[in-house]
């Protein structure tokens, strides 16, 4: 059968258990504390019995007890040592930087014959509360949500549950307060150094061509997997056209470049049944190109080669791929890069296993096309290669222009309510107007309503 018992605490209120009344009432005053003192003259004076939920306060010793108790591994027999008073303190000299208070529930009702077993011994905690000098406060466990109760059974076999409600009032705490002013401080900075960053002009657009435009693109490295050997770094090279693209001196060092050596670790995919090495590297490169006119064609072309490398500084290439940025600027897109290997003679491959090394592409462009091939048909017949895994790459790309296609031609909806042949301004002119007209033959028509129509001269 359930029975219900229900009651508001207020902070570091003492409210009594049973066992702590029988304790008290039965010990020599002159064995007392100054504390028990004044909390067994409070009992008299009450002449309570003690209550199923009860309080242990931050003057209590049970709650410096809990607080002191810290335990630095799993074990039960966990002693003190030399390295835990160094960490902790010795628990003789700890200072709290709060103040906490226990709630707890007589769960083991002891007989009014048995001895008192100590502080907390006749009940179990339900709810530890931490006040901080910052008006802060810790709840564990926390407060209840969604009407789900916590539940325990009792030693003697019965089964509790129960509820943590906050029934103060919703008054914004000193926490939220600071975090409320640090948040507009934090905006009022954001916006300070948006004015000084926006104090300048902007930057001109490419020139001097007015068809001219500017490629921003940002890359990042985001990870391999799937490949045969672990330790991994990839290489990259950004191609374009020099005939169509300029890149300055100081974005030249950016076209070229290694990532760091990174370990991998089995991880599950949703498309594999078995784990998969992955190895994480989170690389990011930024470049800026012109060029006079946008082309067709001839966009940046990223290429990649992922390497091995082992504790016995033993190097090995473990993929070649390749990454154009055609149909994929302007915008922000992740990108997976299937990548291949070439394949030696046993030789070759024998040595590549104990010293290292193996067959590396002398040109990095042939992996699509290279850059000086000229025949008609282009052949890689009795090239051997074989699959290695796959890289993760994430682009950013904002392209900067004079001149903006019409809507038309970059094959967007336009709008009815917009013409296409009127700028923006004339459009918010026309509209005016327009309103304006609209508005005068309404009134007319509710002049006219009223009876008092205007009649205009004969011209």
């Amino acid at each position: 059968m359930w029975q219900t018992l229900t009651r508001t605490f207020d902070w570091q209120e003492k409210v009594f258990g049973s066992g702590e009344v029988r304790h008290l009432l039965a010990t020599d005053p002159a064995s007392l504390s100054a504390l028990e003192s004044r909390y067994k003259t409070a009992i008299n004076t009450e002449g309570t019995s003690g209550s199923p939920l009860f309080t242990y306060v931050h003057a209590d010793r049970f709650v410096e007890d809990m607080e002191r108790e810290s335990s630095v591994t799993t074990s039960a027999s966990e002693g003190s040592s030399h390295l835990v008073e160094s960490v902790f303190g010795r628990k003789s000299k700890r200072e709290f930087k709060y103040q906490a208070m226990y709630i707890l529930v007589n769960a083991n009702e002891q007989s009014s014959n048995e001895a008192w077993k100590g502080p907390g011994e006749e009940g179990r905690v339900l709810c530890c509360i931490k006040a901080y000098a910052n008006g802060s406060f810790d709840v564990k466990p926390g407060f209840t949500s969604g009407g789900t109760p916590y539940r325990f059974v009792a030693p003697g076999g019965g089964v509790f549950e129960y509820t943590l409600e906050n029934a103060a009032n919703n008054d914004v705490s000193t926490l939220e307060a600071r975090q409320q002013r640090l948040a507009k401080e934090l905006l009022t900075r954001a916006a300070g150094l948006r004015r000084m960053v926006g104090a300048g002009d902007f930057e001109a657009p490419p020139g001097p061509s007015s068809d001219a435009v500017r490629l921003l693109l940002n890359v990042e490295i985001v990870a391999a997997k799937a490949f045969q050997r672990d330790r991994l770094f990839v290489e990259y090279h950004l191609k374009y056209d020099d005939t169509v693209w300029e890149c300055g001196e100081q974005w030249l060092p950016q076209l070229h470049g290694f990532t760091q050596i990174s370990v991998g670790r089995r991880v599950h995919f949703a498309d594999d049944d078995l784990p998969t090495s992955l190895a994480c590297f989170g690389h990011p490169f930024e470049v800026e190109l012109t060029a006079q006119k946008e082309p067709a064609a001839a966009w940046p072309i990223l290429y990649f080669h992922v390497a091995s490398y082992d504790r016995w500084d033993r190097c090995r290439p473990e993929g070649y791929g390749y990454l154009a940025l055609a149909g994929h600027c302007p915008g922000t897109r992740e990108h997976v890069v299937d990548t291949w290997r070439p394949v030696g003679s046993v030789r070759q491959q024998l040595h590549s296993f104990f010293v290292g090394g193996g067959p590396q592409l002398r040109d990095v462009t042939y992996v699509r096309q290279p850059v000086d091939w000229a025949g008609p048909v282009l052949s890689k017949y009795g090239f051997r290669t074989q699959p290695a895994g796959q890289v993760k790459i994430r682009t950013s790309s904002m392209l900067h222009k004079r001149r903006v296609k019409p809507l038309a031609a970059s094959g967007y909806a336009i709008p009815r309510s917009l013409s296409p042949t009127k700028p923006p301004k004339q459009r918010s002119a026309f509209a005016l107007i327009e309103r304006a007209r609209q508005r005068l033959a309404e009134a007319k028509a509710s002049e006219t309503l009223k009876g008092h129509s205007i009649e205009r001269p004969p011209p």
